[in-house]
C-alpha cells in the first residue's frame, strides 16, 4: 500500500488541479482525513484536531469537507440517522454500514458481475432509458460482527 506521506503528497497535487489554494486548516484536515481509520463526522475531525492544539474553527472543518467532497477527494457518506460522516477517497471501494451501531466498513472488493454492471453504465450509458452517469453511490446495509455477537448472546 502507498505510504501517507505519497497519499498526502498525491492529494495536495489533486487540490492544486482543482484550483484549491493549499491553506494551513485545509493542509491539517487533509492530514487528519489520510491518517483516520474511521469515516469521521466534521465534528469529530474539529474535535480531534483541537485537542491536538490545531487552530481550527467548526466552520472551517465542515466547509474544507464539502469542498474536498465536491471535486472527489472526500466521499460523504450519509447514515440513516442523518449523521454525515466523510471518507478519505483514491481507491474505488463501497462501504457496508451497520444498521445497529453505524459503524462503516471499506470494502475493496468488486464482483465481477456488479463491476461489468457498473463499467458498461459508465461507458456508455443505460441504453434503455438514455440516461448518461456522472456518478454512482453502492452503500451496503446490515450487522457487524460485533452487533450480530451481541444479540446472540442476549438470546
Amino acid at each position: 500500500m502507498t505510504n501517507p506521506g505519497q497519499i498526502y503528497q498525491e492529494a495536495i497535487h489533486y487540490l492544486q488541479q482543482h484550483k484549491l489554494r493549499l491553506t494551513r486548516s485545509r493542509r491539517r484536515i487533509l492530514k487528519y482525513l489520510i491518517a483516520s481509520e474511521c469515516h469521521p463526522t466534521a465534528e469529530r475531525v474539529y474535535k480531534e484536531l483541537v485537542q491536538k492544539e490545531e487552530e481550527v474553527s467548526l466552520a472551517t472543518v465542515y466547509n474544507t469537507l464539502n469542498q474536498l467532497a465536491s471535486i472527489g477527494l472526500v466521499k460523504e457518506i450519509r447514515l440513516q440517522d442523518g449523521s454525515r460522516h466523510f471518507d478519505f477517497f483514491l481507491q474505488e471501494h463501497y462501504h457496508l454500514i451497520c444498521t445497529e451501531c453505524g459503524q462503516i466498513v471499506d470494502w475493496y472488493e468488486r464482483k465481477q458481475r456488479l463491476k461489468d454492471a457498473i463499467n458498461q453504465i459508465e461507458n456508455s450509458g443505460d441504453r434503455s432509458t438514455d440516461f448518461q452517469l456522472e456518478g454512482y453511490r453502492i452503500e451496503f446495509y446490515g450487522k457487524c460482527a460485533h452487533c450480530v455477537d451481541s444479540k446472540e448472546n442476549q438470546s
